[in-house]
Order: C-alpha cells, then structure tokens, then sequence
C-alpha cells in the first residue's frame, strides 16, 4: 500500500486531487477479497454506466474475474493447470525413478501445486499498473468495446479437438464437449482490449494472437488453466473447486499406486540370496519368504518401501493397524494382547459370524441327541459344552479343514484378516526374521449354554461362545494372500526373511456376535414306537436286572404277547447275553420272537 501511494503522489500536483481519490479507491478495491466485492463498490462510489449494462447483461463476473493478480480463482486456475502438466504417464515415470525410489512420493496433490494469477496476462513491469486497471477510471474506458466484443463470442468458436479433449477430460474428470475455443481477429482484439493472454467466460474461452498452442507445452497450461475457469463458472464456484481438486487429487493417488505397485514387483522379483528353507505355496511365485542378496542394500530399500506399504495399509484397510505393521517392518516387538483395541472388531468379523455359525450347530446336535440326559429331570441348566465338542474345536484350529469350519480370517480388507490372517503351526519349529514369534497360531473357544425345559416338553437354549485368538504379525513362514494382496506380502516377506522385520505375536479375546447366540428351540424326543416280542418259553421269568442271579418278579407264559421297551446286555443265557426290558422288568431275549424287523433302541 505504501509504494503505491508513494508512486501516484509523484504525480504533476495539476492532478493531486485526481491523484488522491485514485490512491483511496485503489486501496479500497484491494482490500476486498472478492470480484463480486469490487464490482459493487464500483458501483457504488462511480455510478459508472457501463458497469450497470454489464451487470444487467449477465456478462460482468467474467468480465471483472480478469482483474486482480492474486484473486483466489486466479491463483487455483494456476495451481490446478500445474497439476495437470505434472501428471505424469505411469511407465515413463517410474522408468525415470529406477535408481531414486526414495524420492516416490504419494504427497496429496492439494499440498504440491503452487499458485498463479487466474487471467494470462502479459509480461509487465508494473505490478501495480495491473492492479490499477481495476479502478473506475479504466473500466469506463475499456467496458464498451469489451461488451461488445463478450457479445459477440456467442454462437461462434470452435470445439476442442478429440485429442486435447482426451487428455483434460482424463486429468480434470469433466465433460468438455461443450468449450468452444475462440482465436479469430475478433478474439485477439477482445483479448489485447483486457491485457490477457486469454480468459474465459462460461464455456467460451478467448485467446490473444498466437496464443492457442496446445502442441506446446507452455499452450498446453494456458489451456488447462482456461478450462480450470471453465469448470468453476459452470457451477457454484466453492463445490466446483472443491470437486476439481477432489478429482486432480484422485488422479495423482491413482498414479501413485500404480507408482508404488511397479517398485514393489521390482523388489518382489529381484534377485535372491542364500535360500531360506522355507516352501511356499506355488501361487506365491519362487521369491516369497526368500531373502535379498544384500541385507545392507536391502535394508536402504526399505527406507523408501516402509512409509510406501504403511500409506497402502492406512489406505486399503484402516489406520489403526499402520502402527502394528509398523512395529513389524521396525523389527518385531514382544507378544501384545490386543483384546481391548480390537476384540470388537474380530466379534464384527464375517470370520467369527460363519465359525459362530459352525460351533453353534454342533451344539445343537449334541442337545437334540442328550437333551433327556443333559437335563437330567432338571427344569432348567448352565452347561459347559466345551469337553463335549472335541472334534468341533479341533476343526476350527485346523490349518488344513475347509473354510468354515476352519478359523481363517482371510478377508483382506477385513481388519481382522489383517491382522490375524490364517493359521500357522510352524512358527517354533521354523523360525524367521530378525524377531520370531514364541508360539504357534491358534484358534480356542469356550461354548457355554443355558437349557430351559418348556411346558410341551421342549428345550430352550441360549448359548454362549467366547474366542481366543492367537497368531502373529508376519508373513514367513505363512500364505502370500490373494494375487492383489500379494503385490505388498512378497517384497515384505522378503525384508522378514533378510532379517530386517520381524514377527508381532499377538492375543485376542473377544465374544462371538450377539446376532448368531439367539435362543432357540429343541423338538423333544418322540417316545419310541414299542416292539413286539412273543414268548417262546414255557414260562419266562421276570427278572428285577438283566442278571439270572436277580430277584424274579414274575412271568411270561409261553406265547404271551409283550412290549420290547429297549435292549441291553446281561448274563449270558444259552450263549447269549442280550436282555429285553418291558413294563414289568427284564426278560432274557434268547426265549423272545421279535415280530417284523424292528430292532429294540438300546436303553
């Protein structure tokens, strides 16, 4: 402010007072932060008629968005148009970065570009001058021919050719079918009346002589900074800067995971070092788990690589697990229990749901088989179903079952995939990395349920399942994961066994989903259908037990009709030591004729 009025006061004193008013309005109008702004106040303090019929045309923002370097849309017009010219072609780039991985970057785009002015203008000398151009002075000088000019534009022009729509569409995310691109006489001449290379008004945008090159690369930015202004006159300006940006922003991740995939095949691919021991799966390829030649150059890579697969892992799963994989690229730490920061997030695991799922219906089976004996006449029972599922709590700690029942939280973007992953049975008997794991991988749960006898005969049952997981952070020895999860498990596993990683052991206890524990019902058991036997004894004794030394109750003359209850065993009676019990007691089944080929259950 100073110099500036320091440069008009020098001015012949004949225009002091001119001088002084231009000194007010020049600072008045740079002091306020908007075109909007500017033009009222113009308004205002000149009554300037030319600024009224621009203002009733509808042609005024874009007029007066030309003015001020250092205006907000100006500066993105800039920052967006460098952005642009600095996406690169994905196998150019990294081919250029072959020798300097630690300069990749994944840098948001927001935080690289650098500002601008939003019209083109000509090189000058002044600054000031520029600015000066705002006051009344000089709209009411340039505004009619302006106007006229602006009107002018409307209907003609011509579209962007193919080729250039291809390359800002891709870049910007935006339709630019509908730009008409003006550089006639009349254009250039609308161009020099406001001192710009070019600029833009709704979807027509006007270049100075010469100035439409977009072979070049300097013409190339002047158009993506035009069509920066296209795209924010063509809706509300703060949501389209927002989305222009978002999209650039989008664009640049894009290429930078592209970026980051190629480094990470080459050091997956690179050559290997004294093998390892360990076999993997085939799908994994020969380098998994296999050290580099070099643990000092290995150790440079993944100077670069770690904050590289950190950012992925932040990106792709969650950021609350960047500080275990952390831990593990640092080296290894001791055993974490890990029940408080992420037990909920293995109860809310598909993993827990379907293994739930399992243990849930073999409990059933058990209940429906016993239901008489577990209730033991009893209305209702807690029952610990744990010693009673043996061959169900093995198969969901066994790394070679099926999925489910086996416990494998294989999803990847599941944060419990993330960090437990599959089961592991060798991490003692083949120990890897610079910090080896003290124990193997496994899967436990305790299966609890309250059964309630109903009026009808029926069970209610409300079960009850709480897991503990145990398993490690690593990748050696273990499973490469999915082709697209292997683009960050191979060069990892090959840090662990260089000896630069190291393994996380980790404890989580956690419930299994309320939604899979709901009560549910057990049909009681039909009473049998009775068996008929016929008496083929002159008199069979009634005995109290299936024992020839027990007290007879009783008996049976020969041909006597009589109701098999259920079968057991006994002394043996001519060879043969099968008992039959009725309603009266037990009878030897060597004197009894089964009728049909109903067999007796066993009682």
């Amino acid at each position: 402010m100073r110099e500036r009025a320091g440069q008009i006061a020098k001015e012949p004193e004949v225009k002091q007072s001119n001088s002084n008013s231009r000194v007010r309005m020049t600072e008045r109008l740079q002091s306020m932060d908007t075109p909007v702004d500017r033009t009222l106040y113009l308004q205002r303090t000149a009554g300037n008629q030319a600024v009224q019929r621009l203002i009733r045309s509808g042609t005024l923002q874009a007029k007066l968005r030309i003015g001020q370097p250092g205006d907000v849309y100006e500066q993105e017009a800039d920052r967006v148009a460098d952005a642009v010219m600095r996406m690169p072609e994905v196998q150019r780039q990294v081919d250029s970065q072959d020798e300097e991985e630690e300069t990749l970057q994944s840098k948001p785009l927001a935080n690289q570009i650098t500002p601008l002015v939003q019209v083109q203008r000509q090189e000058e000398p002044e600054e000031e001058e520029l600015q000066a151009k705002a006051t009344s002075e000089h709209i009411s000088e340039a505004n009619p021919n302006l106007e006229s000019h602006i009107h002018s534009l409307k209907g003609g022009g011509q579209p962007l050719s193919e080729n250039d729509r291809a390359f800002f569409e891709s870049r910007f995310g935006h339709d630019f079918s509908q730009v008409r691109v003006h550089t006639d006489g009349k254009a250039a001449k609308s161009a020099r009346e406001v001192n710009a290379k070019a600029y833009t008004l709704g979807k027509d945008v006007v270049f100075g002589a010469g100035q439409y090159a977009p072979r070049t690369s300097e013409g190339k930015r002047l158009l993506a900074h035009e069509l920066t202004h296209v795209v924010q006159q063509s809706g509300d300006g703060h949501t389209m800067r927002r989305g222009i940006i978002d999209k650039l922003k989008e664009a640049a991740e894009r290429t930078a995971e592209e970026i980051a995939k190629y480094k990470l095949g080459k050091l997956a691919n690179e050559p290997i070092g004294p093998p390892s021991g360990f076999t993997g799966y085939t799908r994994c390829g020969p380098t998994f788990c296999q050290p580099f030649t070099s643990k000092r150059v290995a150790a440079a890579k993944l100077i670069w690589a770690r904050p590289l697969i950190l950012a992925g892992i932040a990106k792709k799963v969650n950021t609350r697990v960047v500080p275990l994989w952390a831990a593990y690229l640092w080296g290894g730490s001791p055993p974490k229990n890990l029940t408080a920061d992420f037990g909920k997030d293995f109860t809310a695991s598909p993993t827990t749901t379907n293994t739930t799922k399992f243990l849930v219906g073999e409990l059933r089976k058990d209940i429906e088989v016993n239901q008489t004996a577990l209730m033991g006449g009893a209305a209702t029972v807690t029952i610990d179903f744990t010693p009673r599922l043996p061959a169900a709590l093995a198969a969901i700690d066994n790394p070679a079952a099926s999925i489910p029942p086996q416990m494998n939280f294989n999803i990847p973007v599941d944060i419990a995939g993330n960090v437990a992953g599959g089961i592991g049975k060798d991490q003692t008997s083949f120990p890897i990395g610079a910090k080896p794991s003290p124990f193997n991988d496994s899967r436990e749960a305790v299966i609890k349920a309250t059964l309630t006898r109903n009026a009808d005969g029926s069970l209610t049952v409300a079960p009850a399942i709480k897991y503990t997981v145990k398993d490690t952070i690593d990748l050696c020895p273990g499973d490469c994961g999915t082709s697209a999860e292997q683009v960050a498990t191979v060069p990892l596993s090959r840090f662990e066994a260089t000896g630069l990683s190291g393994d996380v052991p980790l404890i989580v206890k956690f419930d299994a989903p309320a939604s899979e524990l709901t009560p549910f019902l057990i049909k009681p058991i039909a009473p049998p259908m009775p068996v008929v036997g016929t008496v083929k004894a002159s008199i069979l004794n009634i005995r109290s037990t299936p024992s020839t030394s027990s007290s007879i109750a009783g008996g049976y003359p020969k041909g006597t009709k009589i109701a098999v209850i259920c079968r057991t065993t006994g002394t043996l009676v001519d060879g043969n030591d099968t008992w039959f019990k009725t309603d009266k007691g037990f009878v030897s089944a060597r004197y009894i004729t089964l009728s049909g080929a109903a067999t007796p259950i066993s009682c």
